[in-house]
Order: structure tokens, then C-alpha cells, then sequence
């Protein structure tokens, strides 16, 4: 789900540049991928810290920032609905996250961010995804040691034991007007757990570890964090 942006945005800062000329001949171009409301590469997004400071110390995020800038847009589809996914860069840092929005639904508006990026050795990869691997399970670590959190399956929270994990399938797009997005296929389960803090305020945290396979062939897997948020909190 959040693929490796570096090489991304250099080829898509060429391309804008390519645009540009292309413009000043042939007039404005026609846009292949529809953004919800009207978004935009370079849109800025400005998350509310309300929720992080409700959670404190109990949530295991950490706060990415106030003011971002959308870097890219990806997109993918379950049950017949398209989720798109901002890549968001904090506008006085560093930090990166990913806001995963849904046009059928305003308050779908879950912020993500990379906790860890983990790259197995040849046999450590049945761990993973093998028959028995970490992902699918009923529950998922955040971490190795005691102190870490522990989510529980969203997916198919009833089913057995383990399921496989679900298979998404990602386009990868420069831009709006990329004609020929890159297809990249995920393997991710979805997990979740209920914070509280000393005064009884509840929120729902979110895992998400996922086998990720970039264009170049390269793959890792990647374990993500994230948090609900709605339309108050997260604004265009």
C-alpha cells in the first residue's frame, strides 16, 4: 500500500516539466485518473492532533504533523469501491504518512504511517506468508518485545484460525493524466484494537502488515500503523 516515493517523484517531477511544454502546444490536457473533490498532486492537507493528544501515550502512533503536501496518489479497489491513497510529506519536517480516502464515503479517512520496513531472508519468508505465517493470523504483534501492542483481526474476524491475506491490487499513478499506471499486487491483512486512555476516552488503532512486490522486482514486507479520522480532522 505505500510504495517506496523517491524515484516516484523525480520521474514525476519530469514528467509535470514534460506537461508543461506539452500544454503550451497542445492545450490543456484531459486528466485520466478522477480525484475525488477535486484533489490534486501538491494539494495541501492539514491534520487536527486532537485525536493524538486524546490517546497520549496509550496510542502507538505518533502525530505526523499539521500541514502536508499531497506527493502522489494511488488507488485500489475491494467489494466494487475505489480507496485512494495520498502520499502526504510534513510541510516543516520529514515525516511521511499516507491518507487513505474513499469517495463513497467522506469519513473514510484513515492516516497511516510505515513503523516498519523488515526485509526477510530466503527462509524466513514462510514465517510471513507462508501457511502458517505471521500475516493472517488471528492476531498480530507490533513488536517483539512485552510492551509492544497486540492487534486482532478486522478481515474475516470470525473465520479460522489463520486465513491467507487478502490480495490488493495497487495502481500507481505519477500523476492524474499517467495513461499507463504501474499495477503492483499486495498481500495485507488488516488488524485493529481499542485504546483508552486514563479517562476512559476510546479510539480504534490500526496494523496493517503487508508483502509488498515494487515494479523492480524487490520485496519486503512493511508494517503500518494508522488511525481513524474524519472530515473535522483531516482537511483539503
Amino acid at each position: 500500500m505505500f510504495l517506496k516515493l523517491t524515484s516516484r517523484i523525480a520521474n514525476k517531477q519530469t514528467e509535470q516539466a514534460k506537461g508543461k511544454l506539452n500544454q503550451l502546444f497542445k492545450g490543456k490536457p484531459k486528466p485520466v485518473l478522477e480525484l475525488p473533490w477535486d484533489l490534486k498532486d501538491g494539494a495541501k492537507v492539514t491534520i487536527d492532533k486532537t485525536k493524538f493528544i486524546l490517546g497520549g501515550d496509550y496510542l502507538f502512533m505518533e502525530y505526523p504533523g499539521k500541514k502536508h503536501l499531497v506527493q502522489a496518489f494511488d488507488y485500489y479497489q475491494m467489494a466494487g469501491e475505489k480507496f485512494f491513497l495520498m502520499h502526504l510529506k510534513e510541510m516543516a519536517g520529514e515525516n511521511l504518512s499516507v491518507l487513505e480516502i474513499s469517495p463513497g464515503d467522506p469519513n473514510h479517512r484513515r492516516l497511516w504511517m510505515t513503523a516498519w520496513e523488515i526485509n526477510p531472508s530466503p527462509e524466513e519468508w514462510d514465517d510471513w506468508i507462508g501457511p502458517n505465517g505471521m500475516i493472517g493470523q488471528e492476531s498480530f504483534p507490533a513488536g517483539e518485545s512485552d510492551d509492544m501492542p497486540t492487534y486482532w483481526r478486522m478481515w474475516n474476524k470470525d473465520g479460522p484460525e489463520r486465513i491467507p491475506p487478502w490480495i490488493l491490487n495497487v495502481y500507481m499513478h505519477e500523476n492524474a493524466f499517467d495513461k499507463t499506471p504501474d499495477k503492483v499486487q499486495m498481500q495485507a491483512m488488516l488488524y485493529g484494537r481499542i485504546v483508552e486512555n486514563d479517562k476512559g476516552h476510546e479510539m480504534e488503532e490500526f496494523c496493517m502488515p503487508i508483502h509488498i512486490k515494487e515494479p523492480d522486482g524487490s520485496e519486503y514486507i512493511q508494517i503500518n500503523i494508522g488511525i481513524g479520522l474524519d472530515a473535522t480532522s483531516a482537511k483539503f
